[in-house]
């Protein structure tokens, strides 16, 4: 259970090498297992959206209507401390490249993959309860999440300081947001709402409420204790404590939740290396962490190098485990 302060506060909280900072009545989630793990309503990866024509109701069936144009006849009177807010939106644009460029190895559950939303803000309406929401931010530069509450007013904000990585961010507020925006202006500071910019590059959507932490067992949920200790049996995601709950529990180095063996993290909870024996397949060569092989083995003068790479001629080490005659055999190197 989270708990909220009426007063208006900056709390920062550490994504990796980037950082998250909230502002007014909002909680920074640092994982996407904040929504996925507990009551997870909505997903858009903006691939079905790019394929459907940019429809802004492509997502209409969980909740999400997507908007452009006057932010004011979007939602009339949306207004923060610093009064109404100003400004317009564009159509979302749809990229697939550069990707590795923009989201290099996204942190804390981020996930990009297929479409992605491109240099331009997003502008979306909830028509069911919602106080989660999140996304993968690209390392671009600084940007925002605000939500809005169902009279129009800011409920708050995070801040992403990439510092050069790419991850998941996301916010939690006590009331429902009614409207959100993710952008490049600092409208909790009064800023002017722009179209978008080159900062603005996102990708994986999520949406969920926050029933986890009431103390009440509901759908989609291991358990509910409704304390604050995520230390205790009840994690709170509100899931058993178990590698595979998508939760990074005591003595987890990661919980991805699902059955891939070859990426990130292994199916054992633990974080993926060279030397640990599994080639990871998730990778683009060149991406940092790619491994072209992984023998798990110390031997570094075999068909796969220390660091992971496959052994080849004018690599500086001479392979020394095949015979004269046999395909890679060196006399020197």
């Amino acid at each position: 259970m989270r708990v909220f302060s009426l007063f208006i506060c900056l709390i920062a909280t550490s994504a990796s090498a980037g950082t998250i900072t909230a502002q007014g009545n909002v909680v920074a989630l640092e994982h996407a297992n904040d929504i996925l793990g507990g009551q997870h309503i909505g997903t858009a990866d903006w691939t079905a959206f790019c394929a459907n024509n940019r429809a802004m109701d492509t997502y209409e069936a969980d909740g999400l209507m997507l908007h452009s144009g006057n932010i004011q006849q979007i939602r009339p009177g949306l207004r923060t401390a610093h009064g109404n807010v100003v400004g317009r939106s564009s159509a979302l644009s749809c990229r697939d490249t550069n990707r590795d460029s923009y989201f290099p190895n996204p942190q804390n559950g981020g996930v990009a993959a297929g479409m992605f939303a491109w240099i331009q803000c997003i502008v979306g309406t909830f028509d069911r309860s919602v106080q989660r929401v999140g996304l993968t931010a690209s390392r671009n530069g600084n940007q925002y999440l605000a939500s809005f509450n169902t009279d129009g007013n800011l409920i708050g904000q995070i801040t992403w300081a990439p510092g050069g990585t790419s991850s998941f961010i996301g916010l939690e507020a006590p009331e429902d947001i009614a409207l959100f925006v993710y952008c490049n202006d600092d409208m909790a500071a009064g800023t002017p709402f722009g179209a978008g910019g080159a900062t603005v590059i996102s990708d994986t959507l999520l949406w969920g409420s926050s029933n986890c932490g009431n103390g009440q067992l509901d759908d989609g949920e291991d358990c509910d204790d409704g304390n604050d200790n995520n230390d205790d049996d009840c994690a709170n995601s509100c899931l058993d404590r178990a590698c595979g709950n998508r939760h990074v529990d005591t003595n987890e180095e990661c919980d991805d939740g699902n059955e891939a063996e070859n990426d990130a993290c292994h199916n054992d909870c633990t974080d993926a290396s060279c030397g640990d024996a599994i080639t990871r397949l998730d990778l683009q060569q060149g991406a940092a962490g790619y491994e072209g092989c992984d023998d798990g083995n110390q031997d570094d003068d075999d068909a796969c190098r220390n660091t992971c790479a496959v052994a080849v001629c004018g690599d500086g080490v001479q392979r020394t485990d095949i015979g004269e005659g046999d395909p890679g055999f060196e006399l020197c190197d």
